[in-house]
C-alpha cells in the first residue's frame, strides 16, 4: 500500500512535512516510510516543523527512559534514576 519504495521516492522534494501552502503540513507515512511506525514518524516530524522542541521533547525523554531501563537491567535491579516529565 502507499508509494513505491524506490530512491525516487525518497528524493521527492514534494514528499516532506512542508508544503507551499502556508499552515498546511504533511504527517504520514509517505513522508518517511510504510507501515504504522512511518505514519507515526510522520506526524513526529510534522509537528517538530511546527515547533522544533517538539522532537527534541519527545525523542530526549524516550532516551533518557531507554538509558534507565538499560542500567535497571545491568543492575538487576529498579532504576533510581530522575523522574522523567513528558
Amino acid at each position: 500500500y502507499g508509494l513505491e519504495t524506490t530512491p525516487k521516492r525518497f528524493t521527492n522534494k514534494s514528499l516532506r512535512t512542508r508544503t507551499p501552502v502556508k499552515g498546511l503540513y504533511l504527517a504520514a507515512n509517505d513522508v518517511t516510510v510504510p507501515g504504522v511506525v512511518g505514519a507515526l514518524m510522520g506526524g513526529l516530524l510534522a509537528a517538530s516543523t511546527v515547533n522544533c522542541q517538539v522532537f527534541i521533547k519527545l525523542v530526549g525523554s524516550v532516551v533518557v527512559r531507554l538509558f534507565h531501563l538499560g542500567t535497571c537491567f545491568i543492575k538487576g535491579g529498579k532504576s533510581k534514576g530522575p523522574a522523567v516529565s513528558s
